[in-house]
């Protein structure tokens, strides 16, 4: 729902996930974080990078607002969101001239300027035995979000870091597995023909929407466009736990549902 760039969904992995456990980032010497407020989203993995600084471990961030985190980083940086996949261009660019490598994106950034910093956090994750970049709900939710995805990655194979991909709620990788994805079955079973992602099914204005838990105004990436699409429709069924008044005003039939707890 909060999802608008689809482009490498085919390349995506079975799940998107961490490359290791969740102790595995207490034990990292070096943590790049991407568009991620650790503490609201995954606060175990917070507490686990707060256990790698204790310990000596260097930590960087890039977020396009200002997060607070519960460990000290050597670099918070607050950039425009439209930058994000530019500043990560540069980081690509520095850790291939730190490293002496190459890579299939090299033509892409060789043009960007260089960057101290950069070059810094490069030689960072060059030298650390243990490195991860996390990456997190903000950029999973970038519009250009398959570009950071690209990025990101291409970074690891240069400088030998994990990527950790962070996912929404409590059970994402479980709808990932069961094939609650439009462009594969369960255990990444391939169909014949793929569906509509979320963001395809409100451009398409279809004539039935059926919602599962969910709040148009809250928890779409356009809220909006969802409004609009489901204003349209013939049919709303909504199946949830609350009956609020904007989901009496979309809704055909509200079934009720039972919260967890």
């Amino acid at each position: 729902l909060r999802q608008t760039d689809f482009d490498d969904q085919d390349a995506m992995p079975l799940s998107p996930g961490l490359s290791g456990s969740v102790a595995d980032i207490g034990d990292q010497q070096t943590i790049f974080l991407v568009g991620s407020d650790l503490r609201q989203a995954q606060p175990i993995l917070a507490w686990k990078c707060r256990k790698a600084q204790l310990a000596g471990a260097r930590l960087f961030a890039i977020n396009p607002y200002r997060v607070d985190y519960n460990f000290t980083l050597e670099r918070n940086c607050t950039i425009n969101l439209n930058a994000m996949p530019k500043v990560l261009g540069k980081l690509l660019k520095a850790a291939l001239k730190v490293s002496g490598k190459t890579h299939a994106l090299a033509s892409q950034v060789e043009k960007l300027d260089d960057c101290s910093q950069a070059a810094n956090l490069a030689s960072a994750l060059i030298d650390a035995e243990k490195a991860a970049i996390i990456v997190g709900t903000m950029a999973m939710h970038h519009p250009n979000a398959s570009e950071i995805r690209a990025l990101c990655h291409a970074i690891a194979d240069v400088t030998g870091a994990s990527v950790n991909a962070l996912t929404d709620g409590a059970n994402a990788r479980g709808a990932w597995l069961s094939g609650c994805v439009p462009h594969r079955g369960a255990m990444g079973a391939t169909l014949e023909t793929s569906g509509l992602d979320a963001q395809a099914m409100l451009k398409a204005k279809l004539n039935a929407y059926l919602l599962q838990g969910l709040e148009p105004g809250l928890d779409c990436a356009n809220c909006f466009l969802a409004k609009e699409a489901l204003a349209q429709a013939d049919c709303v069924i909504a199946m949830s736990a609350f009956v609020t008044d904007e989901l009496k005003a979309v809704a055909d039939v509200i079934l009720p549902i039972a919260s967890l707890g």
